[in-house]
């Protein structure tokens, strides 16, 4: 799967166009950021995107990925989301983020502008919910 993440820096309009992607908090103006920081807010949904709940229990371009876009609540069952956070320094010149690759315990943000930024990452905590 492939997230786009465009963003410009003092782009305070929001994602008005794009109902996948919030408005974000636009950065934190606090000691220690100032400012400096970019911050782009995403829903997290078990859904097929915005397109409601019809489109999300039948198959779709998600779910013939391996990507759940529904879930039958069972009483006595408990529901886990498993979540990752992280931060991530970019290089001058880096802009938005084009595009990820992921590779095993790692990730690789590619800029517009064709530049690379690789972070340690164990994604695969996303589907196992293991660390290990």
């Amino acid at each position: 799967t492939l997230l786009r993440l465009p963003h410009r820096p003092g782009d305070r309009r929001g994602a008005a166009g794009d109902r996948r992607r919030g408005s974000g908090s636009h950065g934190r103006h606090g000691h220690p950021w100032n400012g400096r920081n970019n911050c782009l807010g995403l829903e997290d949904v078990t859904s097929h995107f915005a397109d409601g709940l019809a489109a999300s229990t039948r198959e779709n371009a998600l779910t013939r990925e391996g990507i759940k876009t529904s879930v039958d609540l069972k009483a006595g069952e408990p529901f886990i989301v498993n979540y990752i956070q992280g931060v991530v320094r970019v290089p001058a010149g880096f802009a938005a983020v084009k595009s990820l690759e992921f590779s095993p315990g790692e990730v690789t943000f590619i800029s517009t502008t064709g530049l690379r930024v690789i972070a340690p990452l164990k994604h695969e905590f996303l589907k196992t919910g293991k660390l290990l």
